[in-house]
């Protein structure tokens, strides 16, 4: 089984790496993205079109990150917000 957590497990552990360890959010926000998007190839290497839908907040930022990681890569990707 896997295991998924609450949004508001995952700000407060952002909170900890942020003022506990001084990592800026944004090096938080490109590390989340760039790992989405390995997965997705791992998944899905043969995708050429992908779809990333982007809410709003900090996980909405980390999908336009990853959507930019997997469009530098040669796929065509589009973002609904």
């Amino acid at each position: 089984m896997r295991k998924y957590f609450k949004s508001s497990d995952v700000r407060a552990a952002d909170g900890i790496a942020s003022e506990n360890l001084s990592i800026p959010k944004e090096a938080l926000m490109e590390n989340a993205g760039r790992a989405a998007a390995e997965v997705v190839v791992r998944r899905y290497p043969g995708a050429e079109d992908i779809l990333a839908l982007c809410g709003p907040g900090n996980n909405g930022g980390d999908g336009y990150v990853a959507a930019r990681h997997l469009a530098l890569q040669g796929r065509r990707v589009t973002v609904i917000a």
